[in-house]
């Protein structure tokens, strides 16, 4: 039994998408909207490639975790850690103009404090002989 994931950034992300989709907006020429159309990221693409190179009894499965963040500098702080290219890029102005727009996106008119957003993974398992 051989099995693998590939996470749903086109849906199953909700953290990433407020992120690129505020990015995708303040600078269009950076690309994101393409970034979201990758192969084996939607349901039955991670099977059908499991199928074709001759895996049987192939089951996929959506895996949903939830992602829970104390508040937004806990959020934010993922994005630094993680030493994002883009962000590694921005100057400081665009970099603090990105920040405020996608805390915006993350209080949504609420006050700061705990969110929690799901994030989904296609998995999928088959049968080597």
């Amino acid at each position: 039994m051989l099995g693998a994931a590939a996470w749903d950034f086109a849906g199953g992300l909700p953290t990433h998408r407020m992120f690129y989709d505020t990015a995708a907006v303040l600078d269009p020429e950076a690309g994101f909207r393409m970034g979201f159309a990758r192969p084996l990221q939607r349901r039955g693409e991670l099977a059908a490639l499991w199928s074709e190179c001759g895996l049987s009894s192939v089951q996929e499965t959506a895996l949903t975790i939830w992602m829970e963040f104390r508040d937004f500098a806990d959020y934010w702080a993922g994005w630094t850690w993680a030493q994002n290219d883009y962000l590694r890029h921005l100057s400081d102005s665009a970099s603090t103009r990105l920040m405020e727009y996608v805390r915006a996106a993350y209080l949504s008119e609420g006050p700061d404090g705990p969110r929690a957003f799901t994030a989904t993974a296609w998995a999928v398992r088959g049968v080597r002989f």
